[in-house]
């Protein structure tokens, strides 16, 4: 084997170096691409989330809990604000389940940002639970239970994925053919003391109830935006009270 002394000379290892550098220095200043934040993935898939639908019982639809969310069950509703009824596997198709999963957990999401204020600060799904209304022979309900599944990991990618039941029941509150509940883990508040982060939150999050879907949709630029906020007035101050 022959040794090539003019490839290990100083100046020809420099020169070498110097060609290298500007690869070196774009690996390292250039940022990775920016993961697409959950209201962005709501769009990409056309969707938006509908304004929380009012307890129909002594509950709320949210339960905070140090850095994890209790969503009370959701049952789908129509575009006519009717909710959906119909026993799977009788009334209802397989797909069509699914369907009404699907629309159970855009309110739930709807609900976890009016509790927390942004779904960017969500870290993680921890569990869901899903309810199928279904007839004695149908054994399908992880199949239709999916449909709320599926829709998280789309919206929130790996902090979608979740521990999860899934169970046929004889009937549901208003004849509903799917309910859905679910705990989120969430990001805790920064820079507010831990005495004060309940009362905090709970007066943030009984504001943004308070606001319609466009008003929330505006708000959630707050976030990373302030000045860019479109609410003004009297809604902007108390948009603003959440930060």
């Amino acid at each position: 084997m022959s040794f090539d002394v003019a490839r290990f000379r100083p100046a020809v290892c420099l020169r070498r170096m110097k060609m290298l550098l500007p690869v070196l220095l774009l690996a390292v200043l250039v940022p990775a691409a920016r993961a697409a934040t959950p209201e962005e993935n709501l769009a990409a898939l056309g969707l938006t989330l509908p304004v929380v639908p009012p307890a129909i019982a002594n509950y709320v639809p949210a339960v905070r809990a140090g850095n994890l969310v209790f969503l009370s069950g959701q049952i789908a509703r129509g575009p006519d604000g009717r909710y959906l009824a119909g026993k799977v596997g009788r009334d209802l198709t397989e797909a069509q389940g699914a369907a009404a999963a699907r629309q159970c957990t855009l309110q739930l999401l709807a609900a976890l940002r009016a509790e927390v204020g942004d779904l960017s600060r969500v870290k993680r799904i921890v569990r869901v639970g899903g309810f199928v209304n279904c007839t004695e022979d149908f054994t399908a309900q992880p199949k239709v239970v999916n449909g709320a599944s599926d829709l998280l990991v789309a919206v929130l990618g790996e902090r979608g994925k979740h521990a999860r039941a899934a169970v046929g029941v004889a009937s549901l509150p208003a004849g509903a053919p799917v309910e859905i509940e679910l705990v989120a883990e969430v990001e805790m508040e920064r820079g507010v003391p831990h005495g004060q982060r309940s009362r905090t939150e709970a007066r943030t999050a009984a504001m943004m109830r308070s606001f319609s879907a466009e008003e929330l949709k505006t708000c959630v630029e707050m976030r990373t935006a302030p000045r860019s906020c479109s609410v003004t007035g009297r809604q902007r101050r108390r948009c603003c009270l959440r930060r």
